[in-house]
Parts: structure tokens; sequence; C-alpha cells
């Protein structure tokens, strides 16, 4: 499962849990001018509430406009209570339409990290012309990101690591030292995937750890 996937589980089962909370509600006993004020079951609605700030922490700066409302300590009034479902609800819709673009990060990202390990144990194993060809697949999907979110894909039918690396420098996203970094990444795969025999397990080694700062400085 994505990590999109998980997040959209995540807020669908706190929206049957906000359901099972309000279905707790209560009315406060005594004579009140404007109605008695009405609240929710205490111990169920911290533990949803809990589980909302878990969410939020899960989804980092993309609970932004919603983490006032969810991750704050509230009473357990019912007013509390809607407002949380209404949220969860927005929450579950911008999902549904693809409203979070940035999700598609998270699941780059968890891809990417995947195939990370599997260099890195096949690194470990001495299998490391292997090591290098996944290496260089990520550093290439990579940018082929960045640039279709820059607006700057190669024109060419089948663009190379260097074309995106031009394309990448020339529209700015980073300057010529980067640039240069990025060749010399390209240069360390290139060699692994024609199995170049000059080719040592401490450029391998070099590569693995440029390559995971790289996507660390342009996660986003």
């Amino acid at each position: 499962m994505s990590a999109r996937e998980r997040i959209h589980d995540l807020v669908r089962n706190l929206i049957d849990e906000g359901d099972r909370v309000l279905g707790t509600e209560w009315k406060q006993s005594g004579n009140w001018v404007g109605g008695a004020p009405r609240f929710v079951d205490l111990a169920q609605f911290k533990k949803w509430r809990a589980s909302c700030a878990l969410l939020v922490e899960l989804m980092g700066d993309l609970a932004d406009p919603w983490r006032e409302v969810l991750a704050r300590d509230s009473p357990n009034n019912i007013e509390t209570a809607i407002g949380m479902q209404g949220t969860l609800k927005a929450i579950d819709e911008a999902l549904d339409n693809d409203l979070l673009v940035r999700f598609e990060d998270l699941v780059f990202a968890e891809a990417f990290s995947d195939l990370v390990e599997q260099a890195e144990y096949l690194f470990g194993q001495g299998y490391v012309l292997a090591s290098g060809v996944i290496l260089r697949a990520v550093l290439e999907e990579r940018l082929l990101q960045m640039c279709d979110r820059g607006g700057c894909l190669p024109t060419k039918k089948r663009p190379t690591i260097a074309d995106y690396n031009t394309e990448l420098y020339k529209a700015k996203v980073y300057d010529k030292i980067t640039m240069k970094h990025v060749d010399s990444m390209a240069a360390i795969g290139n060699d692994a995937a024609h199995n170049n025999p000059d080719l040592q397990k401490d450029d391998v080694g070099r590569f693995r750890h440029d390559l995971i700062s790289f996507l660390q400085k342009f996660a986003a």
C-alpha cells in the first residue's frame, strides 16, 4: 500500500470513528437559557482527537489548513466534534479529487526509498555493478519528475540524464555546482550500466551517499 493510500485509509477510518463519537451525544442537565450544552463521550473523544493529531503529523505541512481544528486541545462539546468531522470529510474530498497533489511526492519518495534500500543491500553483498545501476535509475527518475514539475521537459524522444540535467540548470531549478554534481553521479551510474571494469566499489559508495543527499535536498 502506498503512502497516499495509507493516509486516505486513515482519514476514512477517522470519519467512521467520528460518526461513533457523535453518536455518544448527551445534554447537560439543568435549566439553561437557549438550551442545554451538548457534549460527546469524553474518553472516545480524546482517543479520536489523538488519532486526528497523528494524521496531522503524518501529513506534515499539507495539513496546515486543518491543523488548528484537528490538533488543538479542544473540549468535548458537540460543536467541536462536528467541526472536526467536517474537517476530516474535507480532507477526504480533497484526496478523492487529487487536490493534495504533493502526495505524489510521498509516493515517489516511498518508491525511491525501497530502491535505495535494494541498492544498499546489493552493495553490501558485493554486487557493486547492480547497486550502481539501481542508483542510476533512481537518479534518472527523480530528474524526470523535477523536469515535469518545473515545466522544462526535454523535447527529445528519448532524453538522457544529461538532457534532464541541462534543462533543469537552464530553468534555474538548481545552480551550476549542482549540475556538475549530477554529472558526476551520472558518470558513475553509466559506468555501472555499461559494466566498466575500471569502476571501483568506492565510486558506487560515493554515488549512493551523494544521491541520498540529492534526494533529500530536492524532496519536494
